[in-house]
């Protein structure tokens, strides 16, 4: 499972949308209204890929993969335009993110970071895809204090 997939699980989870992210279906005809927004808030945009994101609760999410200054992002939108969550990679992670795992793993290489907003609830999560000597490959979380979460937490929010 790759750091996208796994984000995208986090994400359902951390904030609740419990239903969110059952069906996936790329689509090329969006609503104008989620354009416009999506253009408002990512002016000079590439390489836009959109999804409609079916749920339980039929609320329908839509999801976009795009190039915006040099970065890959994801964004999710709901059908009123509303930006949700964006996930985005980080080249360079913080040095408390460094710090942590030099120190609690062994001959840790950190593959990939990404960092997830989520706007309904004006939270900030890393995801640290790395691989160790000591633990293998595993994805760890930290909060925008830059604390890590433990995947206890995240298992018992279920």
């Amino acid at each position: 499972m790759n750091i996208k997939n796994i984000a995208l699980i986090v994400f359902t989870v951390v904030i609740g949308f419990s239903g969110f992210a059952q069906t996936e279906e790329q689509i090329e005809d969006i609503d104008f209204g989620i354009q416009k927004w999506f253009y408002n808030q990512y002016p000079k945009s590439s390489e836009a890929v959109w999804s409609k994101l079916y749920s339980a609760s039929n609320t329908d999410r839509y999801q976009v993969s795009f190039k915006f200054e040099g970065a890959t992002i994801i964004a999710v939108y709901d059908e009123k335009g509303k930006r949700l969550s964006e996930q985005k990679s980080v080249n360079v992670p913080h040095i408390s993110i460094i710090n942590y795992i030099e120190d609690n793993y062994d001959k840790p290489k950190i593959k990939e970071v990404t960092m997830k907003t989520n706007f309904v609830s004006n939270e900030l999560t890393y995801l640290v895809d790395l691989k160790s000597k000591s633990n293998g490959s595993e994805v760890i979380l930290f909060d925008e204090k830059l604390n890590r979460i433990s995947q206890d937490y995240i298992s018992s929010s279920n």
